[in-house]
């Protein structure tokens, strides 16, 4: 009689394991994973708009550096060279993606412009985005476009070289 007592409890023991197993105590939930591609983001030069900064002569024997300066703007400024004249204006770019977003700008200035082995300094380089300001990330429109204008100084040397003097510079946007 014992054994059958002990079979019994084995027995109903495995029934109550088998019926509260994990699985009828588990709970599961669901949702959706969602992606939304937006149009790529983009930069052109405008077409019309180059860098210059025209055509300058240099402070002559003793009269040190002298910068020449271009705002994003276009205006021309001279610290000590002459600004003699020539064809002067900002880089203009078109940036274009999705209709609202925010952008962000980096410019990579060169190191100098060149002529053969001759070569200015670029001091600096700044940016201005129509929608957001001076060195200030931007804003694209409700039809996913905005502008970019592109200033500079050079610094010119008393016994710097005729010639023309060209270098390429780097404009890249980005989304935040």
């Amino acid at each position: 009689m014992m054994n059958r007592k002990i079979l019994t409890v084995a027995i109903a023991t495995s029934l109550m394991a088998t019926s509260f197993s994990s699985s009828t105590l588990a709970a599961q939930a669901s949702r959706d994973a969602t992606a939304v591609i937006v149009t790529a983001l983009g930069v052109l030069h405008d077409g019309v708009n180059d860098l210059s900064f025209g055509d300058i002569s240099p402070p002559g024997l003793g009269g040190g550096n002298g910068t020449v300066t271009v705002d994003t703007a276009g205006n021309r400024t001279g610290a000590g060279a002459g600004l003699a004249g020539g064809t002067v204006g900002y880089g203009g770019f078109d940036v274009s993606g999705c209709n609202n977003c925010a952008y962000s700008v980096s410019l990579t200035p060169p190191a100098a412009l060149t002529s053969g082995l001759n070569s200015i300094t670029v001091l600096s380089m700044d940016y201005e985005t129509a929608s957001g300001g001076l060195n200030t990330a931007g804003s694209l429109d409700g039809t996913g476009a905005d502008t970019l204008t592109v200033g500079g100084q050079i610094q010119i040397t008393e016994t710097q070289a005729t010639g023309t003097y060209t270098g390429t510079y780097t404009v890249t946007v980005d989304y935040p």
